[in-house]
């Protein structure tokens, strides 16, 4: 049972580092902006969404989800769509990076960003994908085999995930301290921009029709 938690553990923290994901991104922007516990929601959420996901594809149901064209419709459509109305309400309206920023706590609202970053990852089908090849691999090294060791696997990709994201958003934080209002707002629009690119992309058609592909 070790092994399937450590190998879950592992999954969920090395999959959560790459930038190009709309959870590493909603991160960043709370993180630059100073936010430090609505980034920690944003992982939190996350990380319950990718339990989910993790439950359902060592269970070896991914592949059923992800064959019903209803399941990808609502996921393409929800999360491309929610990404896009994230990231063009953080192009309009940036936080105040100037002495406001330093000389009075940001107004946080932990329980939404945990709703966002739950949405984002719990309605993405290509991480049913994901997991339900990570689940086969797993099976065929016999390291996930019974109910507790899949249990055991899915608490450690939950964990794996919030392990990288908790961490990250502080060290984003404390790094923009030191930058000029300027240059957070610069980085702020490149995230907002990036978010706005990564739900159209999730939009397209050809995405969609590789993502069938490999279910």
């Amino acid at each position: 049972m070790l092994v399937a938690l450590l190998a879950g553990l592992l999954t969920g923290f090395l999959g959560s580092i790459p930038l190009a994901g709309p959870v590493a991104l909603l991160v960043a922007r709370e993180g630059l902006a100073g936010r430090v516990r609505r980034g920690r929601g944003v992982a939190l959420g996350s990380a319950l969404g990718e339990t989910l996901h993790a439950l359902i594809g060592l269970l070896g149901l991914g592949r059923l989800l992800t064959q019903s064209p209803s399941a990808l419709s609502f996921g393409r459509l929800g999360v491309g769509l929610l990404i896009i109305v994230v990231g063009a309400l953080a192009w309009r309206h940036p936080p105040d990076f100037g002495t406001a920023r330093r000389s009075a706590p940001v107004s946080e609202n932990a329980r939404s960003a945990f709703a966002l970053g739950f949405g984002m990852t719990a309605f993405n089908p290509t991480l049913l994908v994901t997991w339900g090849t990570v689940g086969a691999l797993l099976r065929l090294q016999g390291w996930v085999q019974s109910t507790p060791e899949v249990l055991a696997c899915t608490l450690g990709a939950g964990l794996g995930v919030a392990a990288w994201f908790w961490p990250a958003t502080g060290w984003i934080a404390s790094w923009s301290e030191d930058r000029t209002p300027p240059t957070l707002r610069r980085l702020h629009r490149g995230v907002a921009g990036a978010l706005v690119i990564l739900g159209v992309v999730l939009l397209l058609p050809t995405s969609w029709t590789r993502l069938g592909a490999l279910a």
